[in-house]
């Protein structure tokens, strides 16, 4: 009786010894495709970077304008400040057409 249920329990020890190795490869397995879908990802971003830059928007090129005119004027805080106003009230601006 005592010598079944040692063998009983090294039977279940070898399952779980299987069960361990076999989640390590696959483990192992996973991390190497993803490696290689990593390289993909970089590949994809990189050729993102190399798009063309997005064109800028009307408020974009306004403040780029007017920042350059009133630069000399104003501190940094105070220029975006009369920009916004002056966007507010400009025929540039889409919701004042």
């Amino acid at each position: 009786m005592m010598s079944e249920n040692l063998s009983s329990i090294e039977r279940v020890a070898e399952l779980i010894y299987d069960k361990k190795n076999t989640f390590k490869r696959k483990r192992v397995k996973n991390n190497i495709s993803s490696e290689s879908s990593n390289e993909e990802k970089k590949n994809v971003t990189t050729e993102k970077k190399k798009k063309s830059p997005k064109k800028l928007t009307k408020y974009q090129k306004f403040v780029q304008e007017e920042h350059s005119k009133l630069k000399a004027e104003y501190d940094n805080e105070d220029i975006f400040k009369v920009i916004g106003d002056r966007w507010r009230i400009s025929p540039n601006n889409p919701k004042n057409i």
